[in-house]
């Protein structure tokens, strides 16, 4: 039902820096490495190296007042920890801290809850604390519509990070190296010129 995604975004000495994190898929990440060995002497702008870890899914829009032309279409969300913990809250529900909840299927076409997302400012950044789920569960339509719904959506497979879409280890290293600054060195990427 939803995708995770990890990566570095950031911009520094006039470069950017914006590649998948290969850490989301247990393999080594340089620039992971470098924040876990001087994240103690980072500054506020230094944390930004940092991976930041999003959610994507796939979203029915009931209701938009402020943009009416998505309302009945199918879209991609990319959404953070906070709104993946209330969906988590609702699919897998902590059962020592909420003795009678039941897990709950949000994502049925006929028995889901649509979500309430709600955004408020906080520090200069959106917030969306006061976020939820409906109490009742909404049913997508008839049959018909049921079905022209699912074969909108998305296929999140081809979202999800996967070797194939990562670059090499050397490369995302003298790109991050680049980037920050530093005066680490690191071996070029072997290549075999030998003809067969």
């Amino acid at each position: 039902f939803f995708v995770k995604v990890s990566n570095h975004w950031f911009t520094e000495n006039g470069k950017y820096y914006v590649e998948d994190c290969p850490r989301s898929l247990g393999l080594p990440c340089p620039a992971c490495e470098h924040n876990f060995k001087h994240s103690k002497e980072y500054s506020e702008e230094e944390k930004k190296r940092f991976a930041k870890t999003n959610y994507l899914a796939n979203i029915y829009v009931v209701k938009d007042k402020e943009n009416p032309e998505r309302e009945g279409k199918v879209f991609v969300f990319k959404y953070g920890v906070k709104i993946q913990k209330k969906i988590m809250n609702m699919i897998d529900p902590n059962l020592d801290e909420e003795p009678d909840a039941k897990p709950y299927n949000i994502f049925d076409f006929v028995k889901g809850k649509n979500f309430k997302l709600k955004t408020k400012t906080v520090s200069g950044f959106p917030n969306y604390d006061e976020s939820e789920f409906a109490l009742e569960p909404s049913s997508l339509g008839d049959a018909e519509k049921i079905a022209q719904v699912d074969k909108a959506i998305y296929a999140l497979n081809e979202l999800a990070p996967s070797v194939e879409k990562f670059k090499k280890y050397e490369e995302l290293k003298l790109k991050f190296l680049s980037v920050i600054g530093a005066g680490e060195e690191v071996a070029p990427p072997v290549t075999n010129t030998r003809s067969p």
